[in-house]
C-alpha cells in the first residue's frame, strides 16, 4: 500500500466519520424543530383542546376548557407563572359558579364577593376544590415536572441545533456540498425511519408507548390522573395522539425540506480550478 493510499484512505475515513457526526446532529435538531412546532404556539393547543377537551365530563363548558389548556400550556413551556394560572382557573369557576353548574361535589367555595376577597381567601377555596374544578396538588407537581423536563432539554436541544449548523458548516468547507449533501439527506433518512417505528409501535400498543415514553422522565404514578379530572379533561388521550401528529407532521415537512437542500447540494458539480487559471 502507497503512501499516497494510505492518505486516501484515511482521508476518505475522516470524510465519513464527520458526515456520520453532521448527520446524527442534524437528525437531532429535526426531531426538536417538530417539537418546538407543536408544543410552543397557543394555536395548535387551543385547536386541538377545542377539538377533543371532554366537556361533557366536566363542570367546564369546552370554551373554558379551552381557555385553561392554553393558560396551563403557558405555565408548562413558557411563563411558569403561577399566579397567571392560578388567575385563570378563579375565572372559569367564577363562570361555572354563576351559571350554577357547580352540581359535580368538590366545587371550590368562592367568596361571594370575590372583587373583595383576599388572595388567601380564593387560594384556599381553590386548594380544597376537587380535581374536577383546579389543578390540584399532584397536577401542578406533574406539570412542574413537564416545565423542568421541557427547560432542561431545550437547553440541551439548542447547544445541538448550534453543533448541528456548525458541523454543517465544517463538513461543507472541508469535504464539499456532496458530503454535505449526503449528510443532510442521511439525516433525513435517520428521523424517517425512527418515526416509522414509532408509528408502528403506537398503533399495535399506545398504552406501552405512553408507560414508556413517561417513564424515561417521571417517576411511576406522578403522572397517572381520575378520567374526570380537569387536567385530562383538557388534555384527553385523543389531544396527545393529535399532538403527535402535529409533531409527525413537522418533522417529516422538515425532512422533506432536508432531503430536497441535500438533493441539490449533490447535485453541485466542484468547481475545475484548473480551468481557471
Amino acid at each position: 500500500m502507497t503512501e499516497k493510499t494510505m492518505q486516501d484512505e484515511h482521508g476518505g475515513f475522516a470524510r465519513r466519520a464527520m458526515e456520520a457526526a453532521c448527520a446524527v446532529l442534524v437528525a437531532v435538531t429535526l426531531v426538536y424543530a417538530g417539537f418546538l412546532a407543536c408544543a410552543l404556539p397557543r394555536g395548535i393547543t387551543e385547536m386541538l383542546s377545542e377539538k377533543y377537551s371532554t366537556a361533557d365530563s366536566s363542570p367546564f363548558n369546552r370554551e373554558e376548557l379551552v381557555s385553561l389548556a392554553v393558560a396551563t400550556q403557558d405555565y408548562t413551556v413558557r411563563s411558569h407563572d403561577l399566579n397567571a394560572l392560578i388567575a385563570a382557573e378563579t375565572r372559569a369557576n367564577v363562570s361555572v359558579m354563576n351559571d350554577n353548574r357547580d352540581r359535580i361535589p368538590g366545587a371550590p367555595n368562592l367568596p361571594s364577593n370575590l372583587a373583595s376577597a383576599s388572595p388567601e381567601q380564593v387560594m384556599f377555596a381553590l386548594n380544597h376544590a376537587g380535581e374536577q374544578y383546579v389543578l390540584n396538588e399532584d397536577a401542578l407537581a406533574h406539570l412542574d415536572d413537564c416545565h423542568d423536563v421541557i427547560s432542561s432539554a431545550r437547553f440541551t436541544l439548542d447547544i445541538v441545533a448550534l453543533a448541528a449548523l456548525a458541523a454543517c458548516v465544517i463538513v461543507g468547507a472541508r469535504h464539499g456540498s456532496r458530503s454535505l449533501g449526503s449528510a443532510l439527506m442521511s439525516a433525513a433518512g435517520i428521523v424517517v425511519g425512527a418515526f416509522a417505528v414509532i408509528a408502528i409501535w403506537i398503533a399495535v400498543d399506545f398504552y406501552g408507548f405512553f408507560t414508556a415514553f413517561h417513564s424515561l422522565f417521571f417517576q411511576a404514578g406522578t403522572w397517572t390522573f381520575s378520567w374526570d379530572s380537569l387536567l385530562i379533561c383538557m388534555y384527553p388521550e385523543k389531544f396527545w395522539i393529535g399532538m403527535g401528529e402535529v409533531w409527525l407532521c413537522a418533522t417529516v415537512s422538515a425532512c422533506i425540506l432536508c432531503t430536497i437542500i441535500g438533493i441539490v447540494a449533490r447535485s453541485i458539480r466542484p468547481r475545475d480550478v484548473s480551468a481557471t487559471r
